[in-house]
Parts: C-alpha cells; sequence; structure tokens
C-alpha cells in the first residue's frame, strides 16, 4: 500500500539534498557582516555597516569550535559535580590513589564518580547528531543551523542547572548528554561546512583551522571553569556558562553564511569541483587561432568513447587506481555513501578518537 512506502520516501527526500536558491533580501543582507534574520526571509536592517569578507569567517567559525571544545573539559567538572550530588566535600572524593584526604577508606563510601558518565553520553550523541545532521545543515544553511545547535545547547544547560538543584543524575545524563550533545554535533559541522564553501581552493586548510578552535576550547575552557565554580557556584553553574557560549553562539551563527550563486574562486565552485571560466578578451584573440585543433580533438575522444578524457576535471591529476575510485565514488548517491563500509570504519575509527580523549 502506499502508506507503507511514506516513511521510506520521507527518508530519501531528506537524504536528497538540493541546496535552496537565495532571495534577493538574503544576497543583499548578506554584504555585510551581520546578518540578522526575524521571519522568513526578511532581515534586520544591518546592525555594522562593515562589509562583509570571507576571511572573517575563519574567526567565526574558530570562535563557534571554540565554544564546542567546551565539550571536552568536562572532567574538569566531574569531582565537582560528584561532591555536590553526593553532598560531599571535595577533600572526602577519592582521588586516583583510591582514597581522599581523609582517613576513610573509599570502600565504605557509597557508589562515586557518575557525572563522567555525562561525557560518554554527550560524546556518543554528538556522533549521531553530526553523521545525520548533514542534509538538514545544507538544506538549511549554517546560520539557521548554528541558531538550532545553541537553542539545543542552551535547554540542555538548563536542565543540567534543574539536575543539579534536585541532585539527578539521570537528569544529568539526559539534559547535557543528550540535548548538549545533539547541540555539539550539529554546531560541530556547521561552521566547517560554512568556511570549506568559500575556499574551495583551501578546502584543507579552512577545515583544518576551524576544527583547530576545537581542541584550543578544550584546553582553555579548563581554564575558565574553576574560577567561575568559585565565583557563583556550582549550583548555578551550567545556568551561567550555558547562557555564556550561547550568547557566543549566537553572535557567530549571524557572521556564518554560505556564498552567493555561481561563486567559483581559482576555478573551482563550492564543492571544490573544478569549473570552466568564462575567457577574457585577449584569451578570446589568443585561443581563436587554437579553437580548431581543439574542438578536432575533443571530436576525436568523443568518436573513440573516451569520455572520461573530455569530461573529468582530474584525469590529469589523479593516477589509474584514483580515477577508478574517484568516478566510483562520483556514482553513489548520499544514502549509499552512508551506509558504504567505508564511511562505517571512518565513522567507528573517529568515534573512537572522540571518545578517547
Amino acid at each position: 500500500m502506499p502508506w507503507r512506502c511514506q516513511p521510506q520516501h520521507r527518508l530519501t527526500l531528506y537524504w536528497s539534498v538540493i541546496a535552496p536558491e537565495k532571495s534577493r533580501a538574503q544576497i543583499e543582507a548578506e554584504k555585510w557582516i551581520l546578518v540578522v534574520p526575524y521571519a522568513p526571509g526578511k532581515y534586520c536592517l544591518p546592525l555594522c555597516t562593515l562589509p562583509f569578507r570571507r576571511w572573517m569567517l575563519f574567526i567565526a567559525s574558530f570562535v563557534a569550535q571554540f565554544c564546542n571544545g567546551s565539550l571536552y573539559a568536562w572532567s574538569i567538572l566531574n569531582p565537582h559535580i560528584d561532591s555536590y550530588i553526593q553532598g560531599r566535600s571535595m577533600d572526602a572524593m577519592p582521588t586516583q590513589n583510591g582514597t581522599g584526604s581523609g582517613s576513610q577508606s573509599t570502600s565504605s563510601l557509597p557508589p562515586d564518580q557518575k557525572a563522567v558518565v555525562t561525557f560518554y553520553v554527550a560524546a556518543g550523541v554528538l556522533g549521531f547528531a553530526a553523521a545525520l545532521s548533514g542534509p538538514f545543515v545544507e538544506r538549511h544553511g549554517p546560520r539557521h543551523s548554528l541558531i538550532v545547535a545553541l537553542c539545543l545547547l542552551f535547554v540542555g544547560h538548563v536542565a543540567a542547572f534543574l539536575s543539579m538543584q534536585y541532585k539527578s543524575y539521570v537528569g544529568l545524563y539526559i539534559g547535557y548528554g543528550v540535548f548538549c550533545g545533539a547541540g555539539y554535533g550539529i554546531g560541530y559541522i556547521a561552521p566547517v561546512s560554512a568556511l570549506m564553501k568559500w575556499y574551495p581552493d583551501l578546502r584543507g586548510t579552512a577545515g583544518g583551522f576551524a576544527v583547530c578552535g576545537f581542541g584550543v576550547g578544550a584546553v582553555a575552557w579548563g581554564d575558565v571553569y574553576e574560577p567561575l565554580i568559585a565565583a557563583v557556584g556550582m549550583n548555578c553553574f551550567f545556568l551561567v556558562f550555558g547562557s555564556i557560549i550561547s550568547g557566543i553562539l549566537l553572535i557567530s551563527a549571524f557572521v556564518l553564511r554560505t556564498p552567493p550563486p555561481n561563486y567559483v574562486v581559482s576555478g573551482r565552485n563550492v564543492h571544490g569541483v573544478k569549473v570552466s571560466m568564462p575567457p577574457t578578451e585577449s584569451e578570446k584573440l589568443q585561443g581563436h587561432s587554437e579553437s580548431t585543433e581543439r574542438v578536432s580533438v575533443v571530436l576525436e575522444e568523443i568518436r573513440n568513447g573516451n569520455y572520461m578524457n573530455v569530461f573529468d576535471y582530474q584525469k590529469q591529476e589523479l593516477g589509474e587506481a584514483e580515477i577508478l575510485y574517484h568516478n566510483k565514488v562520483k556514482s553513489l548517491r548520499i544514502r549509499e555513501c552512508v551506509f558504504s563500509i567505508e564511511y562505517l570504519l571512518l565513522y567507528l575509527h573517529w568515534e573512537r578518537g572522540v571518545s578517547s580523549r
């Protein structure tokens, strides 16, 4: 029956991404550094008259990933959370040697060190959210995606704040682990995707610089946690910290955007694919004498069935084995890529690296 195919059809549509066209209002608004939407297709007047330049995305992406890196400073919070929920002082908490500063053995203490489970939940949800939200980010753009991510992060931190008030580990696992994990996952890929589109000629450099902010944030936020806990207390920490990073991410979201239509840099489009640029007047005059020869060569290649020589833009850049693999991958749909063995192995390797930090 038709209704039985509807879920599968919806899943296929979700993984079949068609980049939305930008309206004239959006193109005009994105000429400035801050783009603040207040309704679908409507944008506030420029809050800052500074013209937008693509290098500004390096800063915005780095800052967004810097906030996401706060997840990996979680180990600093573990003893504070356990001592607060279990009603014990930090001196009574067990050390790596198995005992605290007191003379009481850990064998007589109730089970502890449960806060670390929150990190495991958040790291796992982060991986799944990053893997599954790719089409959503491509369809709605980095600005909308990062706003969704910061909303999830704020809700997760509020839930963690309430969990601390009621001293509930389960609430912490669900609130911070699930909601914040999903927010970190979406917020992880949105700035990287946008930056790589603006730098198709330097995709590796752009992506690496953005992810660098994630690692820097993991180190820097660890030095912020202790003074912030001392200032506001563990009971209010998540509410204050969630408000801080949500505000920072909101400003970064107003800066993020995708390139305008027909954007090309160094002969490559937003996907890094080489495109043929219209020749200049001097190139037309210089190439006029060679046009007949080029046409004859192309026609000869087509006549012989060597379509790869004519249409494959990477023919001169790759070896024979790489060309075969490249053409195999190009023929795959997104759904087939997601369920391929290569993607599975790559994801498991990435998840293992994330969980071991």
